[in-house]
């Protein structure tokens, strides 16, 4: 596998399991492989998240993993970097119109993703809701 392939695949599997680290998915799958990682903004400290945001978040989160499981050998067998970056490219856009279909912002996922990361209570509701 071409070394930017697994880029890609490192980009677009980066923080997909809450438990294994959770991170800002679509702000990772938008920064291009080439380019430099934009800087991360910082989570609110232990902020107050509903239930309804944490359930909004857990089916979100869980539409991006199976874009993420579906794309994921399609880049790994692509024959070259360019119609890798065209599935990262397709990748990129299934996972915004999957956040924003399950009526989240890009920018307020990428922020409930980096609060999972930093508070285990948050981290543990999403868990929960997404065992149901």
């Amino acid at each position: 596998m071409s070394r930017i392939n697994r880029t890609i695949i490192a980009s677009l599997a980066l923080g997909t399991t809450l438990a294994l680290g959770t991170a800002p998915i679509v702000a990772a799958a938008q920064t291009q492989p080439q380019q430099q990682p934009m800087p991360q903004q910082q989570a609110p400290a232990q902020q107050q998240v509903s239930d309804q945001e944490i359930q909004v978040f857990a089916s979100a989160l869980q539409q991006v993993q199976k874009i993420v499981v579906a794309y994921s050998p399609q880049i790994e067998k692509a024959k070259d970097p360019s119609e890798a970056q065209k599935l990262h490219g397709e990748a990129q856009q299934k996972m915004a119109e999957a956040v924003q279909a399950e009526g989240l912002s890009v920018e307020k996922y990428n922020q409930m993703a980096k609060l999972a990361e930093s508070d285990a209570n948050v981290r543990d509701r999403i868990k929960q809701q997404m065992s149901k």
